[in-house]
């Protein structure tokens, strides 16, 4: 209770000298900033867990906030989970809480005999000037009385006091129960299987069907062929183009003994007035008709 005073007594000397720090538009003093440790509980037994709290106060006028840090080992304690920090501001001041769970497993907070006193290892808070020059003050953490869980009896007849006790241990826990696991890895094997067979059973039904090729494309005759180029010459090409195709096309009628229509498509080839698309496409026509009706058996 004293020592809770104290510290409140100089938290409270802090809160009053940062108040009487100069004003805007005087000339700065020192650095305006104040640390209070404080652990609890400050008596406990070995491996019990303690509470380190860190309450830094920051005139804003002169310091960042944001630049404060606190730099502890808490040696021969180990913290339990992260640091956790709290801020909280009042007109120009913030008040910073820094507060760590410690706890200590090891012989180096086991008390020799029925108690044992501990002292952590000095921290420090680091904190920037507003020229960027970092400064730091130092601090010691108050004392702890850690006590013994054997009582004077057990440590003279070197017998510990703990006993198992297989009836008063918690009830298992499943995230998933056991049923419900055991009938949804069922299901999935199952479901998984019959992927399995579908693909198999399509993969032999692919290999066992017959592989159609496409026929090849027949080539067309020359007759055909000389016909098919008139056609695109008459659409698609100019005068020149169209003289040389009907050239083609009569060599070709000729060579089938259609002589008449050889004659006609080689006049309307080499006549005077360059061959337009209409009589071509007209010559064209006849000449598939008559080759349609010797195809029949019929005579030209």
């Amino acid at each position: 209770m004293v020592g809770a005073a104290l510290r409140a007594g100089g938290l409270a000397l802090v809160l009053l000298l940062l108040a009487s720090a100069p004003a805007a538009g005087e000339p700065p003093g020192p650095p305006a900033i104040g640390v209070s440790p404080s652990l609890s509980p400050r008596v406990s037994l070995f491996a019990g867990e303690l509470v380190a709290r860190v309450e830094v106060i920051v005139d804003r006028r002169q310091l960042d906030p944001d630049r404060v840090r606190l730099q502890a080992r808490y040696a021969p304690y180990q913290p339990v989970g992260r640091v956790t920090l709290s801020r909280r501001d009042a007109g120009r001041l913030t008040k910073l809480r820094y507060t760590a769970r410690l706890r200590c497993l090891t012989n180096g907070c086991a008390p020799a005999t029925a108690r044992r006193r501990i002292a952590l290892r000095p921290a420090r808070v680091v904190y920037a000037l507003p020229d960027g020059a970092e400064r730091s003050l130092s601090f010691r953490w108050p004392r702890l009385l850690v006590g013994s869980r054997l009582d004077a009896a057990d440590v003279a007849r070197n017998r510990e006091p703990w006993r198992a006790d297989l009836y008063g241990l918690p009830g298992v826990s499943y995230r998933v129960p056991p049923l419900a696991a055991r009938v949804g890895l069922l299901a999935a094997a199952a479901l998984l299987l019959a992927a399995a067979a579908l693909i198999a059973l399509w993969t032999l039904g692919v290999r066992a069907l017959p592989i159609r090729r496409r026929a090849a494309p027949q080539a067309l005759a020359p007759l055909e062929r000389a016909l098919e180029l008139v056609e695109r010459a008459r659409l698609r090409g100019g005068a020149g183009h169209r003289r040389k195709a009907l050239e083609l096309l009569a060599l070709e009628l000729a060579r089938h003994g259609e002589a008449h229509l050889a004659e006609d498509t080689r006049e309307l080839a080499w006549s005077q007035a360059a061959p337009e698309p209409e009589p071509t496409g007209a010559l064209a026509l006849r000449v598939r008709r008559a080759l349609a009706t010797a195809r029949n058996g019929h005579g030209g």
